[in-house]
């Protein structure tokens, strides 16, 4: 689970709609919905904020931020690269296509 869908279970399990659970923050919806999303992620600094809030041990929220967000961004890098090779052209796609049969052993 990703940092942003783990910030979206706890607001619904504290029965927080986005804007709700913004408006708490003295933020706007879209932050949180950013967060969310994955697009952004909280500051370190909110977790507090965020615990207070949701009803939650601020150890448990800190903790999520930084691993799941440290995760989230160990795993970003590899998932924007898979996302270009499948918008990659036809005639890109079979210039590539032997290099990666030869490095999967396949010949």
């Amino acid at each position: 689970m990703t940092l942003g869908e783990q910030l979206r279970v706890w607001r619904e399990q504290a029965g927080l709609s986005q804007a709700e659970f913004a408006d708490a923050l003295g933020l706007k919806q879209q932050t949180v919905s950013s967060w969310e999303r994955d697009l952004a992620r909280p500051h370190a600094s909110r977790a507090s904020e965020i615990a207070r809030v949701l009803e939650l041990d601020t150890n448990v929220v800190l903790t999520t931020i930084v691993d799941r967000g440290d995760a989230d961004r160990r795993n970003a890098a590899p998932a924007a690269r898979r996302a270009k090779v499948e918008r990659l052209s036809e005639s890109d796609w079979k210039a590539i296509e032997p290099l990666i049969d030869q490095m999967l052993g396949k010949k």
